[in-house]
């Protein structure tokens, strides 16, 4: 997977087990994106990734090489932003790939 806060930014590298729940899947984005996980919202394809999902992510939602999510919440402020977290903090959105 990668991120990016716009279609245009650069992506960002991010690992996703195959087996990763819901959950895993909304903590690495949150820390990736500097998103609070309070306030974070993960969408794939019109559906929203549920807070406390425990079922396996990948296969629920069938992500694939290439697939997009999107990462809607406001960052929380930082003292070191840089790259598509950066971009993030300005437009309160970024987008999950899978590589």
């Amino acid at each position: 997977l990668s991120l990016t806060s716009a279609p245009s930014a650069p992506r960002v590298p991010l690992s996703l087990p195959s087996n990763a729940t819901a959950s895993d899947l909304r903590r690495l984005a949150s820390e990736a994106t500097n998103v609070p996980l309070s306030t974070l919202k993960l969408i794939f394809r019109g559906r929203v990734i549920p807070d406390k999902g425990e079922g396996d992510a990948v296969k629920e939602f069938k992500l694939e090489d290439e697939c997009v999510i999107h990462v809607m919440g406001k960052p929380a402020a930082s003292s070191t932003g840089a790259g598509a977290t950066a971009g993030a903090t300005s437009t309160g959105n970024a987008a999950v790939a899978s590589a």
